[in-house]
C-alpha cells in the first residue's frame, strides 16, 4: 500500500512507507532526503528492586556515548546473564559518560508504596 505525499521542504513526491523513508525516519511531511535526523535517541534503563522496579530515561550528547553506556548498563545489570552478573569479577568499569536524566519512575511495591 503506497502513501504518496509531497515533501514540505523540497516539494518532491515520496512514499511514506518506502524502505528509504522508514530507514531515514523523521517527520511524515519530509522525504527521506530531507528527514535525516541528527538528534540522539533517548535511552531507557530499568532496574528491578525487590517486588518493584524503576525506570530512567536518559539523554546523551552523541550516539557513541549512548551506545557505550548501553553496553555498560547491559553488562552490569545482568541482561542475558541473570542476577549473578553483579557478583561477576568481569564486570565493566564505569565508562564515565555524561548524561542527563529526562525522567525517572521510582520503584514501588505491589501496593504502590516506595
Amino acid at each position: 500500500m503506497k502513501d504518496i505525499r509531497i515533501c514540505s521542504e523540497c516539494e518532491d513526491e515520496f512514499d511514506l512507507h518506502s524502505p528509504e523513508k522508514i530507514k531515514a525516519g523523521g517527520k511524515t511531511i519530509h522525504c527521506s532526503d530531507c528527514s535525516q535526523e541528527t538528534a540522539v535517541e533517548y535511552l531507557a534503563v530499568g532496574a528491578g528492586d525487590g517486588k518493584g522496579n524503576s525506570l530512567n530515561i536518559l539523554a546523551f550528547s552523541s550516539e557513541e556515548d549512548r551506545n557505550k553506556y548501553k553496553r555498560y548498563w547491559d553488562n552490569i545489570s545482568g541482561k542475558h546473564k541473570g542476577k549473578v552478573a553483579s557478583l561477576s569479577k568481569t564486570a565493566m568499569t564505569d565508562p564515565g559518560i555524561k548524561f542527563s536524566t529526562i525522567t525517572q519512575d521510582k520503584a514501588s511495591n505491589h501496593k504502590g508504596k516506595a
